[in-house]
């Protein structure tokens, strides 16, 4: 889910977070779906509803909020985000979010396996999952590829 806040161009007002969680909760529910673990992906996107744009301060109390709103949840649900990108969005590595959460890191060295995490942030210092190589292409269609623990 990539976690997003604030006015659309039209004016309109995004979804908050306890919204935006409730509604992709109650999809997999309403739809029976088996879901082992929902990621909340927290990068800044150039697209509408883009959280992470509103100051350090505020972008840490943002993504505190929806820290303890999946950490209520009856779901699993981790982290996803760049180390890269960390210190523009909460203005340092080491402003802890979630860190009590799995952690999907992005590490773009195209080397598999998540003990090959060198980068965290966050207070993490370990990984439940790697990204490791961006916009490859794979049995015809372009894909990441990833690495996972179990």
């Amino acid at each position: 889910m990539l976690a997003g806040t604030g006015t659309q161009p039209t004016g309109v007002a995004c979804k908050s977070p306890q919204t935006q969680v409730s509604e992709i909760e109650s999809y997999i529910s309403r739809n029976g779906m088996q879901i082992g673990r929902i990621w909340l992906d927290i990068e800044p996107t150039s697209g509408e509803c883009n959280a992470w744009n509103i100051g350090s301060s505020a972008n840490t109390a943002l993504a505190r909020q929806y820290a303890s709103i999946i950490r209520a949840s009856s779901y699993n649900w981790g982290v996803y985000a760049n180390g890269n990108q960390w210190s523009d969005m909460f203005g340092s590595r080491s402003v802890d979010i979630a860190s009590d959460l799995p952690l999907w890191a992005v590490q773009f060295d195209r080397q598999p396996g998540v003990n090959t995490v060198t980068t965290f942030m966050g207070g993490w210092t370990t990984a439940y999952a790697k990204q490791y190589w961006l916009d490859t292409t794979l049995c015809g269609g372009g894909v990441d590829l990833n690495s996972f623990l179990g």
